[in-house]
């Protein structure tokens, strides 16, 4: 059971009164630095920062507990979206927890870094019997996971890993998400002035517009394509010779996130060919899908820490990526959990006080409790 919800609440105004965009986490990992050395854990920062350009790398530690039972790793990110600077945890007298609302609050995810570390601080104070426990805070994941692609996952014993970022009630937890693809169309097509020779000019915008109208945009099945730049032209009195557009696929099937993908760049390059231009086009791979299923001992391990807390567990998918998607490609088994947040990355995020606790006493009961 948790205790001290003076203490969580302290820990979590404190966390998200540290400024964290992201490559600029160096005052929440001293934050959270202390906070563990307080509890007698030492903690490693590794390399990312040089790597990314950042004020600080992940952050990672380990705490011996029974060797008879499986390590569990928990996870949580440093940074924030923006705007993140300045921010203030406003406590109103019902409990709810909001912003002063020209900031994020930061709840994605100061809630899941408090959740982890409050347990961790129970378990601690309380001297219960626990599950060997290793945790990775990682920076840049609000930037397509920029930073826990940069960690050395060698270092890991863990099998299960809990990632705490998924927004709504506290019992949710996500066993699927998409494969997520960024493509890059540059149509090339040839400047002329539009008024004295127009005809010896190749338009590039207006071919990368016939090019975007065949493409169905929003919901196609389980997938989701969306055309989400266009960017070209000189001046209004020159035939434009660039155009770039690019866009995004998440879809839950890998194989069908990569073919959709080739059949857009296909459709340009046709339609640039048949008007006299050429289409360069280009892709980014940012994360593949994970899909944990719902009997495995994961999420029975979840489940049971739930119910052992009086909530009742909801097992979903999300067309939002995190960390887990890439432990999930190093072949560790990951779910990402619910720590309360609501209304993520808007000035009108919030969540309550009982929210955190119930999300603190979930990871309290997973290192405690459950001996898969």
């Amino acid at each position: 059971m948790i205790t001290n919800k003076e203490k969580l609440l302290d820990l979590f105004c404190r966390l998200v009164s540290c400024d964290s965009p992201s490559y600029g986490e160096n005052a929440v990992r001293d934050a959270v630095i202390s906070e563990l050395k307080s509890l007698g854990i030492s903690v490693e920062e590794d390399g990312t920062a040089e790597k990314t350009g950042g004020t600080c790398g992940n952050l990672y530690a380990k705490i011996d507990g029974d060797p008879s039972l499986a390590p569990v790793l928990l996870s949580a990110h440093l940074d924030t979206v923006e705007p993140s600077v300045g921010k203030k945890a406003v406590v109103h007298p019902d409990g709810l927890i909001s912003s002063a609302k020209d900031t994020v609050l930061g709840a994605d995810d100061a809630a899941g870094l408090t959740s982890i570390l409050h347990a961790i601080r129970n378990v601690i104070e309380k001297g219960v019997s626990h599950r060997p426990v290793e945790l990775v805070f990682d920076v840049c994941e609000e930037r397509y996971c920029v930073g826990i692609q940069k960690f050395d996952y060698s270092k890991i014993s863990a099998k299960q890993v809990y990632v705490l970022d998924v927004d709504g009630r506290v019992g949710r937890a996500a066993t699927q998400a998409p494969s997520i693809v960024q493509y890059k169309a540059v149509f090339n097509g040839r400047a002329a002035h539009s008024g004295f020779s127009p005809e010896e000019g190749l338009h590039a915008i207006k071919t990368a517009a016939e090019a975007i109208s065949k493409i169905s945009c929003g919901r196609t099945g389980d997938m989701t394509v969306n055309i989400g730049s266009v960017s070209g032209g000189i001046a209004d009195n020159i035939v434009p010779p660039e155009c770039t557009v690019t866009g995004e696929i998440r879809g839950f099937n890998n194989e069908k996130v990569a073919a959709k993908t080739d059949e857009i760049g296909a459709l340009m390059k046709s339609v640039a060919e048949k008007n006299g231009l050429s289409c360069d086009f280009s892709r980014t791979v940012i994360c593949r899908a994970f899909k944990t299923g719902e009997t495995s001992e994961i999420c029975r391990n979840y489940a049971e820490a739930c119910k052992k807390s009086g909530v009742i567990p909801e097992f979903i998918k999300t067309y939002g990526a995190s960390t887990n998607n890439h432990w999930s490609e190093w072949g560790f088994c990951g779910l990402v959990i619910s720590c309360g947040m609501n209304n993520c990355h808007s000035v009108e995020e919030w969540t309550t006080a009982d929210e955190l606790c119930r999300s603190a006493e979930i990871v309290y009961n997973i290192i405690t409790d459950c001996k898969g």
